[in-house]
């Protein structure tokens, strides 16, 4: 009976075989038929690792180039004057574009700017960096400096907006409180205190882990809150600046800090005429 079931068996096992070396006849006609097809897609296969390969070796030799570049820049930034800094930062993010070190240009370009108050130019800078999201660490740089640009141009609507999306696209809390103290400092100036004390106690909520920071943001909540209710600050939450003091073994200071000059004691005792002569 088994013996029976194996002869039965075995014909299916040679057409299988018979199958395969069919398809394999049928693939070696067809590959000859099709000979010049499959040399050209060789070809094309190959070209396209080879120029994988290039384009790696391109960039990692161009990545290489801007990471020196920069350098060079940043050295001689120390010595040279801004408008020639500007212009090498401006040649090196065309030239390097794409790459992590024209964000780092981007960014340096925009604090330049920033410092000579072209304030159009600096947000223009940066906008490109702010854009690359919390996973890049620059982007929130960036987003703090253009906050800071449209505040130091005095549309501090646009400031607030900027500080806002800082704090929505924080990757760390410490960054997402310093938003948040930026909000509640304009909503301060802006007469909007309700926004503020609410901001100023969130943060007190969440600061529990950093006691000096908690107790800078309840301060900043008394005052706030002192303001809405009295129109004034109240003078216990007003920081006091202290008085310039004086040390028992120097004189007093002129405007540049140099020790002034005492006029010449009199030979006498203070107070005392000089008696006339007998």
């Amino acid at each position: 009976m088994a013996k029976s079931m194996a002869r039965e068996k075995r014909p299916e096992h040679l057409d299988t075989e018979d199958h395969v070396t069919e398809r394999i006849l049928e693939a070696a006609t067809w590959a000859e038929t099709h000979r010049r097809a499959v040399i050209a897609g060789g070809i094309a296969l190959v070209a396209v690792v080879a120029a994988a390969f290039y384009y790696q070796d391109y960039r990692d030799k161009l990545v290489a180039r801007a990471s020196v570049r920069l350098q060079e820049i940043q050295i001689a930034s120390q010595s040279a004057d801004i408008e020639t800094v500007r212009s090498e930062l401006r040649i090196f993010i065309d030239q390097y574009s794409g790459t992590s070190y024209a964000n780092q240009a981007r960014v340096a370009l925009g604090d330049l700017e920033l410092r000579r108050d072209s304030l159009g130019l600096a947000i223009q800078a940066l906008e490109p960096v702010a854009d690359l999201g919390e996973a890049n660490p620059l982007s929130y740089t960036a987003m703090e400096m253009i906050a800071a640009a449209y505040e130091q141009g005095g549309d501090a609507d646009r400031a607030l907006e900027w500080y806002e999306r800082l704090g929505s696209n924080a990757r760390f809390d410490y960054q997402r409180h310093t938003a948040m103290a930026e909000q509640a400092r304009l909503h301060t100036i802006g007469g909007r205190y309700s926004e503020a004390a609410s901001l100023y106690e969130q943060l007190v909520d969440e600061a529990e882990e950093d006691p000096a920071g908690q107790e800078v943001y309840a301060v900043r909540l008394g005052e706030v809150r002192a303001i809405e209710r009295f129109g004034a600050v109240a003078a216990a939450a007003l920081p006091v600046a202290p008085e310039p003091t004086v040390s028992p073994t120097e004189g007093p200071r002129d405007e540049a800090g140099q020790a002034a000059e005492e006029p010449p004691a009199s030979e006498g005792a203070p107070g005392e005429a000089d008696e006339p002569a007998s």
